[in-house]
């Protein structure tokens, strides 16, 4: 037998509402096993007790929407420590003590030439790095027979490395003039060898390969091996033919040097980064849990037998 359309919308609307009795009736049972230890709470009847079940689940909204906003200030934002190491090669000034073992220096030792007479010396070099060769000779006495004093003489340097200024080995060098001082020549060139760059790594580890990698590369052994030096007096004529002068020689070398791990520089930088998404992650998470919790308290605080 068919119902008709009062019949059938009655019926409808009895199943809802038995559905929706049925789940807010679990819901204030749910409620009441959670408050049930609260004190006080089990003298409440009535309206008073389901007030209280609609501000238990306000507060809960509340607490859970501070947390969602703690949460989100915590995790927005992320501090970091990042180090820095860095290194420098550096290079000692050309220096030559004859008191002092100095390994960037030789003095040869001295000699006495006559006019036209000449001294060669040699010299082997193995530190590495070379930067500028120099070299110099000078008139340091002469015998009293000497009639002219402006003495004049010349060295030649041959150098196992090529000069940036020439490209080639061989340096000649001429000049004179009293003894002492005044009768000194010289130079310095500069080799094909530049000065490291400073090194920078991020860490100490990091560093010291790239200092390896500079110290291990072919390049590094520019210098090393056999420089020879040969002084030479020039004729002074008949009157001089006899006497003698006493000359010093000396060769530099300006030379890199390889940090060593105590030579080493570290700075820290602290960084803050920031991902300013709390106020999107707060509007989405947040309205539902206004939404819920306002529902839920609505729920519990209607009597059960409406």
């Amino acid at each position: 037998m068919g119902l008709s359309e009062n019949e059938f919308s009655s019926t409808e609307l009895n199943s809802s509402g038995s559905i929706s009795h049925g789940l807010r009736k679990a819901l204030v049972s749910s409620t009441n096993k959670m408050l049930v230890k609260v004190p006080g709470f089990d003298s409440l009847e009535g309206q008073r007790r389901s007030t209280m079940m609609a501000v238990a689940w306000g507060l809960t909204g509340l607490i859970l929407l501070a947390t969602l906003a703690i949460s989100t200030v915590l995790f927005s934002g992320n501090e970091s420590t990042e180090e820095v190491w860095t290194a420098s090669f550096f290079d000692p000034d050309l220096r030559c003590n004859i008191n002092d073992i100095v390994e960037e220096c030789v003095m040869f030792p001295r000699s006495s030439l006559g006019p036209g007479e000449s001294e060669t010396y040699t010299w082997t070099y193995d530190d590495n790095a070379t930067l500028a060769i120099g070299a110099m000779s000078m008139v340091t006495f002469c015998n009293i027979a000497t009639v002219d004093f402006d003495v004049q003489h010349s060295f030649t340097l041959e150098s196992p490395t090529e000069f940036a200024s020439t490209g080639g080995t061989t340096i000649e060098v001429e000049g004179g003039g009293s003894p002492g001082e005044e009768s000194a020549i010289w130079f310095i060139e500069n080799t094909t060898f530049s000065q490291p760059a400073n090194l920078s790594a991020d860490s100490m580890e990091e560093l010291q390969g790239l200092v390896d990698s500079v110290t291990q590369a072919e390049n590094w052994s520019t210098g090393n091996g056999l420089y020879t030096m040969t002084i030479e007096r020039a004729p002074s004529g008949p009157l001089n033919s006899a006497s003698e002068c006493d000359f010093d020689s000396y060769i530099f070398i300006n030379r890199s040097v390889e940090p060593l791990v105590d030579d080493f520089n570290v700075s820290q930088t602290v960084s803050s980064n920031s991902n300013d998404f709390s106020p999107a992650l707060v509007g989405a998470f947040g309205g539902s849990i206004c939404l819920a919790t306002a529902t839920l308290a609505w729920l519990v605080a209607r009597p059960l037998e409406l």
